[in-house]
């Protein structure tokens, strides 16, 4: 027996706006972060604010990867953390999405108050020009 496209609708409709949802970010400033740090702990976030102290390392295991402080106006620090060497200099303007993690375990080490970035836009005036993670 064929279902008729009114009982199929609702699943349908739902499938749609659980995954446009699941793609969706929500932008934050670096001060709402470290106000709620286990609110965004795991969640996808948007946020934006000035780069320092640029590390570009490459492991034993000859993975590269970049770190970064993300500063605003507060005493709050967030580090970004993103695979590949970055095209990041201290003083540069950024928004960063990606994962955040109010503590996260790597093998042995500990990390407090990162972003794992998916991807990173350098903020020229009203414009966003990606940055590339080599």
């Amino acid at each position: 027996m064929r279902q008729s496209i009114f009982v199929r609708w609702p699943s349908i409709a739902g499938l749609v706006l659980f995954f446009a949802g699941a793609t969706n970010s929500a932008e934050v400033t670096i001060d709402q972060l470290c106000a709620n740090l286990k609110q965004f702990h795991k969640q996808t976030i948007t946020i934006r604010g000035g780069i320092a102290d640029v590390r570009k390392v490459t492991s034993r295991n000859r993975n590269a990867y970049t770190t970064a402080q993300l500063k605003e106006k507060c005493m709050c620090a967030l580090t970004v953390f993103s695979w590949g060497h970055c095209d990041l200099k201290g003083g540069d303007s950024v928004e960063v999405t990606g994962i955040f993690w109010e503590e996260r375990r790597v093998s042995s080490q500990t990390f407090f108050c990162e972003i794992d970035a998916k991807s990173i836009n350098k903020i020229d005036g009203p414009n966003l020009s990606p940055i590339a993670c080599r």
